[in-house]
């Protein structure tokens, strides 16, 4: 089970822990105790990649639904600002 954190960049920015439910090249489903507003983008932050270094990305909330034991599923799309460490990566990949 990985966890991932989210920030919400409304007037007082927090971090969400949430689990990682999901993942695809185009975004991720996590699950939260808190719901998230469908359309807000938010930071992402997390270890997943194949370094297990830190990286932060930037994700819309495309989906966000209350379940039976009272948790939230996100569903949540990158968008085109990664953060500069992942571009970065991907550069680095892509010349090798």
């Amino acid at each position: 089970m990985h966890t991932i954190q989210l920030q919400l960049r409304v007037r007082h920015p927090q971090w969400l822990n949430g689990t990682l439910l999901d993942s695809s090249e185009g975004g991720i489903g996590v699950s939260l105790l808190t719901p998230v507003t469908v359309g807000l983008m938010v930071a992402s932050r997390d270890n997943l990649g194949e370094d297990r270094n830190e990286r932060v990305s930037f994700v819309t909330v495309k989906r966000c639904a209350e379940t039976m034991n009272g948790n939230f599923q996100a569903g949540l799309e990158f968008g085109d600002h990664r953060s500069s460490a992942d571009r970065h990566s991907q550069s680095l990949s892509a010349t090798q």
